[in-house]
Protein backbone atom coordinates (compact mmCIF):
# COMPACT_ATOMS: atom_id res chain seq x y z
CA UNK A 1 0.00 0.00 0.00
CA UNK A 2 2.70 2.07 0.85
CA UNK A 3 4.93 1.58 -2.80
CA UNK A 4 1.00 2.43 -4.22
CA UNK A 5 1.03 6.02 -2.21
CA UNK A 6 4.65 6.27 -2.65
CA UNK A 7 4.37 6.51 -6.57
CA UNK A 8 1.01 8.80 -6.78
CA UNK A 9 3.05 11.20 -5.27
CA UNK A 10 6.06 10.94 -7.20
CA UNK A 11 3.54 11.07 -10.51
CA UNK A 12 1.80 13.92 -9.16
CA UNK A 13 4.89 16.11 -8.21
CA UNK A 14 5.81 15.35 -11.55
CA UNK A 15 2.84 16.55 -13.32
CA UNK A 16 3.02 19.79 -11.11
CA UNK A 17 6.43 20.71 -12.53
CA UNK A 18 5.53 19.28 -15.90
CA UNK A 19 2.61 22.23 -16.00
CA UNK A 20 4.95 24.74 -14.61
CA UNK A 21 7.81 24.16 -16.93
CA UNK A 22 5.35 24.37 -19.52
CA UNK A 23 3.69 27.22 -18.83
CA UNK A 24 7.39 29.37 -18.68
CA UNK A 25 8.40 27.90 -21.94
CA UNK A 26 5.44 28.28 -23.48
CA UNK A 27 4.52 32.43 -24.69
CA UNK A 28 2.01 34.26 -23.42
CA UNK A 29 -0.88 34.00 -24.21
CA UNK A 30 -2.51 37.43 -25.90
CA UNK A 31 -5.64 38.50 -25.02
CA UNK A 32 -7.70 40.95 -26.69
CA UNK A 33 -9.71 43.59 -24.88
CA UNK A 34 -11.86 46.11 -26.23
CA UNK A 35 -11.42 49.67 -24.49
CA UNK A 36 -13.90 52.37 -24.91
CA UNK A 37 -12.49 55.68 -23.76
CA UNK A 38 -15.51 57.57 -21.43
CA UNK A 39 -17.67 60.21 -23.08
CA UNK A 40 -16.37 63.33 -22.90
CA UNK A 41 -18.15 65.98 -19.98
CA UNK A 42 -20.58 68.01 -21.14
CA UNK A 43 -19.41 71.11 -21.08
CA UNK A 44 -21.02 73.79 -19.06
CA UNK A 45 -22.48 76.93 -21.04
CA UNK A 46 -20.85 79.99 -19.02
CA UNK A 47 -23.01 83.35 -18.97
CA UNK A 48 -22.48 85.74 -21.01
CA UNK A 49 -21.67 89.16 -19.75
CA UNK A 50 -24.15 92.00 -21.34
CA UNK A 51 -22.08 94.85 -22.87
CA UNK A 52 -22.04 97.68 -20.99
CA UNK A 53 -21.67 101.07 -22.52
CA UNK A 54 -18.60 102.63 -23.48
CA UNK A 55 -17.23 105.44 -21.74
CA UNK A 56 -16.52 108.12 -23.96
CA UNK A 57 -13.49 108.99 -22.03
CA UNK A 58 -11.09 106.65 -20.92
CA UNK A 59 -10.77 106.44 -16.88
CA UNK A 60 -7.54 108.06 -15.69
CA UNK A 61 -5.50 104.73 -14.22
CA UNK A 62 -4.25 105.14 -10.63
CA UNK A 63 -1.85 103.88 -9.09
CA UNK A 64 -2.59 101.84 -6.07
CA UNK A 65 -0.34 100.86 -3.70
CA UNK A 66 -1.13 97.38 -1.33
CA UNK A 67 0.89 97.81 2.22
CA UNK A 68 -0.23 94.70 3.80
CA UNK A 69 0.31 95.06 7.56
CA UNK A 70 0.48 92.09 10.13
CA UNK A 71 -1.61 92.16 12.93
CA UNK A 72 0.57 94.23 15.83
CA UNK A 73 1.49 96.85 13.10
CA UNK A 74 -2.15 97.43 12.10
CA UNK A 75 -2.96 97.84 15.36
CA UNK A 76 -0.27 100.31 16.19
CA UNK A 77 -1.46 102.05 13.35
CA UNK A 78 -5.43 101.97 14.50
CA UNK A 79 -4.29 103.50 17.86
CA UNK A 80 -2.63 106.27 16.36
CA UNK A 81 -5.89 107.37 14.16
CA UNK A 82 -7.47 107.20 17.65
CA UNK A 83 -5.25 108.98 19.30
CA UNK A 84 -5.36 112.05 16.43
CA UNK A 85 -9.19 111.46 16.25
CA UNK A 86 -9.35 112.13 20.26
CA UNK A 87 -6.96 115.07 20.07
CA UNK A 88 -8.43 117.04 17.16
CA UNK A 89 -12.37 115.99 18.51
CA UNK A 90 -12.33 115.70 22.52
CA UNK A 91 -14.10 112.92 24.14
CA UNK A 92 -15.77 111.03 21.72
CA UNK A 93 -18.44 107.43 22.52
CA UNK A 94 -16.73 104.27 21.12
CA UNK A 95 -19.68 103.80 18.94
CA UNK A 96 -19.32 106.82 17.37
CA UNK A 97 -15.08 106.04 16.93
CA UNK A 98 -15.80 103.02 15.26
CA UNK A 99 -18.19 104.34 12.89
CA UNK A 100 -15.89 107.52 12.07
CA UNK A 101 -12.29 105.22 11.73
CA UNK A 102 -12.34 103.19 8.88
CA UNK A 103 -10.35 100.14 10.58
CA UNK A 104 -12.83 97.57 11.59
CA UNK A 105 -14.14 97.12 15.09
CA UNK A 106 -11.72 94.33 16.01
CA UNK A 107 -8.52 96.36 15.20
CA UNK A 108 -10.29 99.36 16.85
CA UNK A 109 -11.54 97.19 20.18
CA UNK A 110 -7.37 96.08 20.28
CA UNK A 111 -6.37 99.62 19.86
CA UNK A 112 -8.33 100.97 23.12
CA UNK A 113 -6.99 98.24 24.77
CA UNK A 114 -3.49 99.16 23.81
CA UNK A 115 -3.97 102.40 24.58
CA UNK A 116 -5.74 101.38 27.91
CA UNK A 117 -2.67 99.69 28.75
CA UNK A 118 -0.19 102.41 28.23
CA UNK A 119 -2.47 105.09 29.96
CA UNK A 120 -2.89 106.86 27.59
CA UNK A 121 -6.62 107.50 27.39
CA UNK A 122 -9.54 107.94 29.94
CA UNK A 123 -12.69 105.08 29.66
CA UNK A 124 -15.87 106.51 31.23
CA UNK A 125 -19.38 105.04 30.75
CA UNK A 126 -22.76 107.10 31.66
CA UNK A 127 -25.84 105.73 31.54
CA UNK A 128 -25.24 103.22 28.81
CA UNK A 129 -22.58 104.77 26.87
CA UNK A 130 -18.76 104.23 26.65
CA UNK A 131 -16.90 107.58 26.29
CA UNK A 132 -12.77 107.53 25.27
CA UNK A 133 -10.67 110.57 25.76
CA UNK A 134 -7.14 111.48 25.66
CA UNK A 135 -5.26 112.01 29.15
CA UNK A 136 -3.19 114.57 30.29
Amino acid sequence: MTEVLFTASVAFVGYVIYVLVDEQMSPAKNYIVEVRPEPPAKAIKQPIPKPTRARTKPAKARQVTAIILNLSESVGMAAGSIWHYLNEKGPTAVAKLVKELPESNNTLQRSIGWLAQEDKIALETIGRVETISLKG
